[in-house]
């Protein structure tokens, strides 16, 4: 029954200075990437945001993408990711197909008319105390779209036991060497940057965010 963001929470209250995410030179202990990822889910829950609303996520390659997901996740949501290099049509049919009425987007301020709220990741803080996201197993995590190559995109949804399952699976076939540095190089509009996040995430790891 937990969801896919609760995995790293465990983590988080038991290590919180262990270092989570390291992009180049800048490094986010789990404290730090918990932080900041609540304060962007009260600002989301503010919004509305809860279980199965569907959230556009449109964030460079930076630590902020991965405070978006947690903060996305956290607040209940479903993060909807967007290739900021795709063009804007794209980006709004998916947003449309996928009924995201607000997007974390700092990538791509264009998306503002096509939305009901745009945030920033690096907005003003909100409350800072836990929040329960009130996820259920069943509930979306993520919507991941096709290419569209053979028509439109097609947005696929993802659960949140099912994701938990695979997380686990990797926890009990993998020694736990292999989580303790993991790359995630994969574009988050794939479904393997699930793994590559989570996997370390869960396990007390560190990702190498390329």
């Amino acid at each position: 029954e937990a969801g896919l963001h609760e995995l790293f929470e465990v983590r988080a209250r038991e290590h919180p200075e262990a270092v989570a995410l390291v992009h180049g030179t800048a490094e986010l202990t789990y404290g730090e990437l918990d932080r900041r990822a609540t304060a962007l889910a009260w600002r989301l829950r503010e919004l509305g945001v809860g279980p199965e609303h569907r959230v556009g996520l449109c964030v460079a390659r930076t630590p902020e993408l991965v405070i978006a997901i947690l903060g996305i996740l956290k607040a209940g949501g479903a993060y909807v990711p967007l290739d900021p290099r795709h063009p804007i049509d794209r980006l709004r049919y998916m947003l449309e197909a996928a009924g995201a009425e607000i997007a974390v987007g700092s990538a791509r301020p264009d998306l503002a008319p096509v939305v009901r709220h745009l945030l920033d990741v690096s907005g003003p803080p909100a409350a800072g105390e836990p929040l329960i996201s009130g996820v259920r197993a069943a509930n979306v995590a993520v919507v991941i779209f096709t290419s569209g190559s053979h028509g439109r995109p097609k947005g696929v949804c993802l659960e949140h036991r099912t994701l938990v399952n695979h997380i686990r699976f990797r926890g009990t076939a993998f020694p736990d060497d292999a989580f303790r540095g993991m790359l995630a190089a994969a574009s988050v509009t794939f479904d393997a940057s699930i793994a590559e996040l989570f996997a370390p995430l869960s396990r007390g790891g560190r990702v190498f965010l390329a």
